[in-house]
């Protein structure tokens, strides 16, 4: 299903089930070797509309930046909880190095960056960014050298 091109339909999708879906997808790849993943999934959410596979890849993009930021040490962490009436809160956390405060401003942005060269196109966050914003979410991310970073998703929940 991953390898299909998505196909821009917007649907009612369990945002949990996208995650644990992402979640399997990854778990067993080289770069997670030695990182334990502790997930805290409200049970009961209400339902997003949302493109499964771009959703998919979203936190396909997000777990692999957290690996490489842990370095096969620390922990990954992964929570959904209701934000309110009308949004689902995602948060996607590592207690890795931490991205420079100089840095964090400029995540988003295409071709950016702090990897070494050769070792990412920049692209990963931004398509994330740009994804999350056509679910009419919002992302932002929290980081401190040495501490790790969280980024944060707000998604709305479906109408009806």
């Amino acid at each position: 299903d991953f390898s299909r091109t998505p196909s821009g339909e917007m649907m009612p999708v369990d945002i949990n089930t996208i995650i644990q879906t992402s979640l399997r997808l990854v778990k067993d790849q080289s770069p997670f070797t030695g990182i334990p993943i502790a997930s805290s999934l409200q049970q009961d959410l209400p339902s997003i509309q949302g493109d499964r596979l771009r959703l998919e890849e979203v936190f396909l993009n997000l777990f692999a930046n957290a690996a490489d930021a842990l370095g096969g040490r620390g922990v990954l962490s992964i929570r959904t909880a209701r934000a309110g009436d009308n949004l689902i809160e995602i948060t996607v956390a590592d207690n890795g190095h931490g991205i420079d405060p100089a840095f964090l401003p400029h995540i988003f942005e295409p071709f950016f960056s702090t990897k070494e060269p050769g070792q990412g196109t920049g692209l990963g966050l931004s398509i994330t960014y740009s994804i999350v914003r056509n679910h009419h979410g919002s992302i932002h991310a929290e980081s401190a050298i040495g501490q790790g970073t969280t980024f944060t998703i707000l998604l709305p929940i479906a109408e009806g």
